[in-house]
């Protein structure tokens, strides 16, 4: 009977002990509610009043560009290209915005016109190219003029290095040209705070040959010079030569 009596007690005391610790739980939550309230209602006034700086507060809406009295399109959309494909219907095969793309801006910057890339690609239709074969830009450069270039690769450059002032000074260079469509036309020549750069200028014809080096010897002049200590550059396909120039 005893060791029941002692069971009996433990339970009770079980029971009493849950008891009192739903009676804590209650009294917390009944002294917290208030201000968690409270402080759920000032969030909410910020938020209405100072709304944070990265909500979308509102989408404005997307237009259309208006059409002009002539039917064309508003000022300020560009027309060129429109303009062109109707001049050469060939310039079709390219996607729209190709002529604001990187590539075509150094090909412009290299003489090549709307004109150049039209011819290019009937070159290509002609051979029996299509579809996306007709925009493939390595294709498109085999069939392309190119103006103002430097048109060959330098082996070597002869040039005195002591000369007298006020008289010219010549040199020759021995070059390639990376095939029989490239030709020199010219040397551009100018001095900066002691450096004359020595540019060959040449085109590419963009007829179809075949890829076969061509050795060519060159000369030319540098305008006299007034005493001094220069470096001469000279500019072509690859990286510039440089070369000492003592002027007395």
């Amino acid at each position: 009977m005893a060791e029941k009596s002692i069971g009996d007690k433990l339970r009770i005391s079980a029971v009493v002990v849950a008891l009192l610790a739903t009676i804590v739980s209650i009294a917390l939550v009944l002294m917290i509610r208030p201000a968690l309230n409270g402080a759920l209602e000032e969030a909410d006034q910020a938020l209405e009043s100072d709304p944070p700086t990265n909500t979308i507060t509102a989408i404005e809406p997307q237009t259309e560009p208006e059409a002009s009295s002539d039917g064309g399109q508003a000022a300020g959309v560009l027309t060129e290209t429109d303009s062109d494909i109707a001049a050469y219907p060939e310039l079709d095969a390219f996607e729209p915005g190709f002529f604001e793309t990187s590539l075509y801006v150094k090909w412009e910057k290299e003489g090549v016109t709307r004109a150049d890339l039209a011819s290019a690609v009937r070159l290509l239709k002609a051979q029996g190219f299509e579809g996306l074969k007709l925009q493939d830009p390595n294709l498109i450069a085999q069939f392309l003029p190119y103006r103002n270039i430097e048109p060959a690769y330098v082996d070597s450059i002869t040039v005195e290095e002591t000369v007298d002032a006020g008289q010219p000074v010549a040199f020759q260079m021995s070059a390639n040209y990376p095939d029989p469509s490239y030709v020199f036309e010219r040397w551009e020549i100018e001095e900066d705070a002691g450096v004359i750069t020595v540019r060959m200028v040449g085109s590419k014809t963009g007829n179809p040959v075949a890829a076969v080096v061509v050795p060519v010897e060159l000369e030319g002049e540098i305008p006299a010079l007034a005493a001094g200590e220069y470096t001469v550059r000279f500019v072509a396909i690859g990286e510039p030569i440089e070369k000492n120039l003592s002027v007395r």
